[in-house]
């Protein structure tokens, strides 16, 4: 079974806890609102699924479904995470100990998939991630996500754009970042 950590899980309910209007009463399953309802420990491995359908709801009432959005939730979120929870990042300064270090919190927030770099000359890097293959805002988070990592790392601004898409039929999603 597919497992995401309370951590990934935690932002996603806390939106939905501080919704008053119901709607996520209409998109939610019985399931989900369950578990959002109930104290989200960041530590503990939940169902991906409940996960999946949380990101979608949250994605589709407060972004409306906008892509730009969701980029710059995975901005914010590599901040909090490298802040919070994997401060060793944060010394990090080579961008191949940077993507070891993000391929180390992958495996710590999911119980599944991959990602893998591969470092080019002249300041590129090729982030591969093997996911989800249809989940298409969840890779817009993950660039954003990435993206910042590697800001943080090199202390440089990055840019970043998809060069395969897994949604589109690709066998893997990959990233260019370029600084």
């Amino acid at each position: 079974m597919k497992k995401v950590k309370g951590s990934v899980l935690a932002p996603f309910a806390k939106t939905i806890n501080a919704d008053k209007s119901g709607i996520y009463d209409t998109i939610l399953s019985a399931e989900a609102r369950e578990t959002v309802a109930s104290h989200i420990i960041n530590s503990a491995w939940y169902p991906y699924e409940i996960y999946r359908e949380c990101f979608e709801a949250v994605v589709s009432v407060v972004a409306k479904g906008d892509l730009n959005i969701c980029t710059d939730w995975g901005r914010e979120y590599s901040e909090k995470i490298l802040g919070t929870f994997y401060k060793a990042a944060l010394h990090q300064k080579d961008p191949e100990d940077g993507v070891k270090m993000f391929q180390t919190v992958w495996n710590n927030l999911f119980s599944f998939g991959s990602v893998s770099g591969n470092l080019l000359p002249g300041n590129e890097l090729i982030i591969s991630i093997d996911f989800d293959r249809d989940f298409e805002t969840w890779y817009y988070l993950a660039m954003g996500w990435i993206e910042r990592n590697t800001e943080i790392v090199l202390n440089q601004k990055v840019k970043s754009e998809f060069t395969e898409k897994s949604w589109e039929g690709a066998p893997m999603t990959k990233i260019r970042l370029t600084w």
